[in-house]
């Protein structure tokens, strides 16, 4: 992944931020390559991502490459023998979690949305968002606000 990732950066965030509506569907084949193939044209940004934004993630990670985000989950499954502290351990402070419910990060960790109080000392909620994947502040952000204003102000 972190070649095909790499090998074309302004590409590879066509894709990560374009609009869901011009994105190829269906199941691809185990040894699909992550984006269609170069003749396909990539999709045009998403509304809710301004071109600044797009520069922006495009120049940095031109300068880091993938490798950085990517080792974090190549080691999602070495964190119980990495910091066996965390086993067990729930986040404290009073929280509530927001994500789309297409988004595939999601996926991940299968049952995670489900079991979700398991993490949480003090949940106060957990919201699927409707018509949006990762990008919940941008795709739908005065819905994010009314969460947030409603947490806090319950808190």
């Amino acid at each position: 992944a972190e070649a095909e990732l790499e090998a074309d950066i302004d590409r590879s965030f066509a894709f990560f931020n374009g609009d869901r509506a011009h994105m190829p569907t269906g199941l691809k084949p185990r040894d699909a390559t992550l984006w269609p193939a170069a003749d396909v044209e990539s999709p045009p940004l998403m509304a809710a991502i301004p071109q600044s934004a797009q520069d922006y993630y495009i120049k940095l990670f031109k300068k880091t490459g993938f490798r950085p985000s990517l080792n974090w989950y190549r080691n999602m499954a070495n964190i119980p023998t990495q910091a066996p502290w965390l086993d067990g351990a729930k986040i404290l402070p009073p929280s509530k979690f927001l994500a789309g419910e297409n988004d595939p990060v999601l996926g991940f960790v299968p049952g995670a949305f489900d079991n979700m109080e398991d993490s949480f000392a003090d949940l106060h909620g957990k919201v699927l968002i409707p018509d949006t994947d990762h990008w919940v502040v941008e795709q739908q952000p005065a819905l994010v606000a009314r969460e947030i204003i409603s947490f806090v102000s319950a808190v």
